[in-house]
C-alpha cells in the first residue's frame, strides 16, 4: 500500500527524475511498496518462469516471484493497459516536473472520486516493433522512480522501454535523447555490470554497439574477453554481435593468451632473461644468491597454493589467474617499497655501481627492458647493507691436537660482526609496510646458507630477481582504467582495445585509458589502487623508544649504551 500520508513538501526538495533534477535538489525515499501481480498485465502464451526481475549489479538478476513494487490499487493515476486499469500514485508524474509526462495526466471525476488518468501517446508503426507493450510501460513507470525493470531479457526490456521514452517525450526526431534516458537509467541502476554474467554479456555487447554507446560497449568488450580466454564465455553467445566486433574480440583473444604465456612460462620457477644470466658470468655470488631466491619463492607459493605452479585450469589452459597475478604484484610490489633505493648515495664510488662489483645493473636492466619493450623502473637499485662482513673461518685443528690456552676462544669470533638480520633489516626503508612475504624475504635472507656470501652480492642478486618480476607483472596485472565493474573478478581485464568502439575508434572513451607500456607500472602504483600504507610496529614505536648505542664485544656478545653512554644491558 502507498504511503499517501507522506508529508507535502516543496518542489525542490522531492524526488526528481535525475534527468530534470536540479544539481541542490535531494530526492526523497519512494512511497511505492508492494503492489498487485504483474501476472495480468502479460500476454497469452507468456510464461511467467521466464519473466526476470533486473534489479542491477553482478548479482541482481532473479526469477519473477509473482509481486510487483509499482502497481499500488489505491493510487490515484489509472493507467489503460490492454485489459485492465492499474494504479499507481500521481506524485510520480507530477514530482518529475515534466511538461511532457504531466501533459499524459488528465483529471476524472466519478463515483470513486476525483482521480486522474494517465494517457500514453500512441506508440505508431513502432507498436510492432515493441514486445510487451504493457510490461514496457511498467518499466517506464519504473525508471522513473529508480526501480528495477522486468522481462526476458535485459536488452529485450531496454529496447522496449526506448520506444516507450521517445514517443512519451515526443523524441521521433531526436531518437538519440530517447537512448541518452535508458542509458542513465541503466547506468544509476547498474544494470551495465555484466561481470561474471555470461549468459547476458554477448547480448549486451550487441545492444551497445546498435546504440553507439561507446564507455559501455568498451568495458562489456573488456569483460568479453576475459571471459572468452578463461572458457566461461563460448561463441553462441555473441551471434548478435556485428562481424566487425567478433574479430576485434577474436584479435584481442589471442593478444592476451600471447601476453599471458609469456607471463606464465618465466614466471613458473621465477626465471630470469638468458641474456641476464650471461651478464653474471663473472659474479658468482650474485648468480649463487639470485638462484638461492629463486628456489626461496618456488617454496614459499608451494605452501600457499599447494604446489607451484598451481594446477592449470582445464578451461583456460593457463594455471596463471588475475587473483594469483594480484597476490604476486602486491607481494613483489610491496618487497620493492621497502629495499628500493630512492634517494644518491653519498660514495666516492661509481656513481654507476654504488655497490662496487663491477656490474652495471643500470645499462643491464635498460638492455633489458629494451628487449622486452618495457618502461625501466624509476629506481634500478636496491638499498646496499651498511654493513660489509667478511666471515673468517679457521681451518680445522687436526684432529687430537690441543689448543693452547694462552689462545682465547673469543678469536673465534673475531671479524663475525653483528648477525645478517641485522644487516639486512638496516638496509631497508623505514616506514614502510613490513607485510608477511617482506618478513619471509628478511628471514631468508639472514638464513645460515648465506653467511659465507658478501652481502652486496647478495642483495644484488635478490633485486634483479625482484626487478625482472615486477616488469613481467606489470604485462597482465594491470587492468583497463577507467572501468566502473571489476571488484570479484577472476579472468583478466587487460584486453586490447585497438579498434574500439567500431563504429569509431576516434570515439574511445575519455575516461578510459587501454593498457600500455605507457603507463602499466605506474598504475601499479597509483595511490589511488593500492591498500592504506602500515607502519610496521617497530617503526611505528621506534620514536619513542630511547636511543641505543650497540656495541659488539670482542666474545661475541652484545653491549648497549644509552644516549648518555651509560651501559644498558651487556
Amino acid at each position: 500500500m502507498a504511503n499517501t500520508d507522506h508529508p507535502e513538501k516543496d518542489l525542490e526538495d522531492i524526488m526528481v527524475h535525475p534527468l530534470f533534477r536540479k544539481a541542490a535538489t535531494t530526492p526523497a525515499e519512494s512511497w511505492i511498496s508492494t503492489m498487485a501481480s504483474v501476472n495480468a498485465l502479460l500476454r497469452d502464451g507468456i510464461n511467467k518462469d521466464r519473466l526476470l526481475i533486473f534489479t542491477g549489479d553482478a548479482d541482481g538478476v532473479c526469477r519473477y516471484n509473482g509481486f510487483d513494487d509499482i502497481w499500488d490499487p489505491k493510487g490515484d493515476c489509472k493507467v489503460r493497459l490492454e485489459n485492465q486499469d492499474v494504479r499507481f500514485n500521481s506524485k510520480i508524474i507530477f514530482e518529475t516536473r515534466s511538461r511532457d509526462l504531466i501533459a499524459l495526466i488528465s483529471e476524472c471525476v466519478c463515483e470513486e472520486g476525483m482521480h486522474y488518468n494517465f494517457r500514453v501517446p500512441s506508440l505508431g508503426d513502432d507498436v510492432e516493433k515493441i514486445g510487451k507493450y504493457d510490461l514496457a510501460i511498467r518499466n517506464f513507470i519504473a525508471t522513473i522512480i529508480r526501480k528495477a525493470i522486468s522481462g526476458t531479457t535485459l536488452v529485450s526490456a531496454l529496447e522496449d522501454l526506448q520506444i516507450i521514452v521517445k514517443h512519451i517525450f515526443r523524441l521521433q526526431r531526436q531518437p538519440e535523447k530517447a537512448i541518452e534516458f535508458v542509458q542513465e537509467y541503466v547506468q544509476d541502476l547498474k544494470l551495465d555490470n555484466c561481470t561474471n554474467r555470461p549468459a547476458d554479456i554477448g547480448l549486451f555487447l550487441a545492444w551497445t554497439e546498435r546504440t553507439h554507446w561507446s564507455k559501455a560497449f568498451v568495458e562489456t568488450f573488456a569483460h568479453c574477453v576475459g571471459m572468452l580466454n578463461c572458457g566461461v564465455l563460448d561463441q553462441e553467445a555473441l551471434d548478435d554481435v556485428s562481424p566487425t566486433t567478433r574479430a576485434l574480440l577474436e584479435h584481442s583473444c589471442t593478444h592476451m593468451h600471447y601476453c599471458l604465456t609469456t607471463v606464465e612460462m618465466p614466471m613458473t620457477i621465477f626465471g630470469i632473461s638468458p641474456a641476464i644470466l650471461g651478464e653474471l658470468g663473472d659474479h658468482a655470488g650474485i648468480k649463487q644468491s639470485l638462484l638461492a631466491f629463486q628456489e626461496f619463492l618456488g617454496q614459499h607459493y608451494a605452501q600457499i597454493y599447494g604446489k607451484w605452479p598451481p594446477p592449470v585450469h582445464q578451461n583456460s589452459g593457463h594455471w596463471i589467474t588475475r587473483s594469483i597475478v594480484q597476490r604476486l604484484q602486491q607481494d613483489f610490489g610491496n618487497l620493492y617499497d621497502l629495499i628500493v633505493e630512492t634517494e644518491h648515495r653519498d660514495s666516492t664510488a661509481d656513481p654507476a655501481d654504488p655497490f662496487g662489483c663491477g656490474l652495471d645493473r643500470e645499462q643491464l636492466f635498460k638492455s633489458w627492458d629494451r628487449q622486452c619493450g618495457f618502461n625501466p623502473l624509476p629506481h634500478a637499485n636496491p638499498k646496499a647493507p651498511d654493513y660489509y662482513p667478511t666471515l673468517v673461518v679457521e681451518p680445522d685443528e687436526e684432529k687430537g691436537a690441543r689448543r693452547s690456552s694462552l689462545i682465547p676462544a673469543m678469536q673465534k669470533h673475531v671479524k663475525k660482526g653483528p648477525e645478517l638480520h641485522n644487516i639486512y633489516s638496516g638496509a631497508t626503508n623505514e616506514g614502510t609496510y613490513v607485510s608477511t612475504f617482506c618478513k619471509a624475504f628478511l628471514k631468508h635472507e639472514a638464513s645460515s646458507k648465506h653467511e659465507e656470501m658478501d652481502t652486496h652480492d647478495g642483495r644484488l642478486g635478490r633485486w634483479i630477481v625482484v626487478y625482472c618480476m615486477m616488469q613481467l607483472l606489470s604485462k597482465v596485472a594491470v587492468d583497463i582504467q577507467g572501468l566502473r565493474h571489476s571488484r570479484g573478478v577472476e579472468y583478466f581485464l587487460n584486453a586490447d582495445l585497438d579498434g574500439t568502439p567500431p563504429w569509431n575508434p576516434d570515439d574511445f572513451p575519455v575516461t578510459m585509458r587501454p593498457v600500455s607500456a605507457h603507463y602499466s607500472w605506474a598504475a601499479l602504483f597509483a595511490k589511488a589502487n593500492r591498500p592504506p600504507r602500515r607502519v610496521s610496529k617497530n617503526s611505528a614505536k621506534k620514536d619513542s623508544k630511547a636511543k641505543f648505542i650497540v656495541e659488539y664485544l670482542p666474545d661475541g656478545r652484545v653491549m648497549l649504551k644509552d644516549a648518555d653512554g651509560h651501559v644498558v644491558f651487556r
